[in-house]
């Protein structure tokens, strides 16, 4: 969209796939820093999570957006919903099946929150997730209806702690919070 150039909110209709990655949607930019993002729909390979956690996972992460807005990093309005499909554990060498799970945003107050639910597998996670501003929060209840290998526990282990047979793993990147807890 060339014009949108002249009112200082440049648009983009973006579709894009290569290598198993994909973007679909419409981004404009607004002054001050704004961002819209409508009828988004984007995928990933899941280990691109190793950039934010100390984990080997597999599958593919899967994003649908509309009508979202972020403005000066602020969560403004919109909906949002982050899948994780065919996801596995594969730090060894049979990689272990967890399952498929979902994250719908949840707006809260102007603080977006997401309900972190299982879809299928045999491990279940349960919980809600939050961005504030640069930070974000975890809050999730990790269980297993098979029992978890070794290496498997010894990673969670690393990140949550165990709880009524399973695992809480609580993560806070907030300043006043310190550094993130177990």
């Amino acid at each position: 969209r060339p014009w949108s150039l002249f009112t200082l909110s440049p648009s983009l209709d973006i579709d894009s796939e290569w290598r198993g990655q994909y973007a679909r949607g419409d981004i404009t930019l607004g002054a001050g820093g704004s961002v819209y993002l409508d009828r988004v729909d984007a995928g990933v390979p899941a280990a691109i999570a190793k950039v934010w956690f100390p984990v080997v996972v597999g599958g593919t992460l899967t994003l649908q957006a509309s009508e979202v807005e972020v403005d000066d990093g602020q969560w403004r309005r919109g909906s949002a919903v982050l899948e994780w499909r065919d996801a596995d554990w594969t730090a060894t060498r049979t990689p272990m099946t967890l399952g498929d799970y979902r994250a719908r945003l949840v707006p809260d107050a102007g603080t977006p929150r997401a309900i972190v639910e299982t879809l299928a597998g045999p491990v279940q996670v349960e919980g809600t997730a939050a961005w504030l501003g640069d930070d974000y929060r975890l809050d999730l209840f990790i269980r297993s209806e098979q029992a978890v290998p070794p290496a498997l526990n010894n990673a969670l282990l690393l990140m949550a702690s165990p709880e009524d047979g399973g695992y809480r793993l609580r993560y806070n990147t907030a300043p006043s919070s310190g550094a993130p807890v177990k």
